[in-house]
């Protein structure tokens, strides 16, 4: 038995002879409009997470400036600690192996610098090694195969950075 308006419906009232199609319908709502929380849980999600990045981002941008690195280096070591910190479930901001910001920031400048410096006059990579590849060779109108070689290099040469750091 159906029920509209807190009661049993009667032949007069609206939907009373319908039956499954007002139950057809109510249906459809019901999905629409989970489909449509559901699309907003998602947008909301990718919101928050480009608001995490963006904060981020800015606390690594804060943290080098403070160590008085600017220019190209700062740009080079932004993109480092980028790749090397992440945030926490606690809302800190920790490097891969569990230090803070802060102190990850600090101990990696205050070693040698040549780990993760780019000397784009010299021509060196940020591993120290002479660089035969730069992300700005990818040029409109290349292939997806030249493409991919550059992105493979690149990704060698920041593997060794990695490694000479970790090691």
């Amino acid at each position: 038995m159906k029920v509209w308006n807190n009661g049993p419906l009667m032949a007069d009232e609206p939907g009373a002879g319908g039956g499954n199609t007002d139950l057809t319908e109510l249906t459809r709502q019901v999905a629409r409009l989970q489909s449509d929380l559901k699309g907003e849980r998602e947008r909301r999600a990718a919101v928050e997470k480009a608001a995490n990045e963006k904060e981020r981002v800015s606390l690594i941008h804060q943290e080098v400036q403070r160590h008085g690195i600017t220019g190209g280096l700062a740009e080079d070591a932004i993109r480092f600690f980028k790749d090397e910190i992440a945030r926490e479930e606690d809302g800190s901001y920790r490097s891969k192996d569990g230090t803070e910001l802060r102190d990850f920031v600090a101990r990696i400048v205050a070693g040698p610098k040549k780990h993760w410096k780019s000397d784009r006059s010299s021509g060196r990579s940020a591993s120290g090694h002479a660089a035969d590849v730069d992300i700005n060779d990818i040029k409109p109108g290349m292939s997806k195969a030249q493409k991919e070689a550059i992105y493979a290099r690149i990704a060698e040469l920041t593997s060794g950075l990695h490694k000479s750091l970790y090691s």
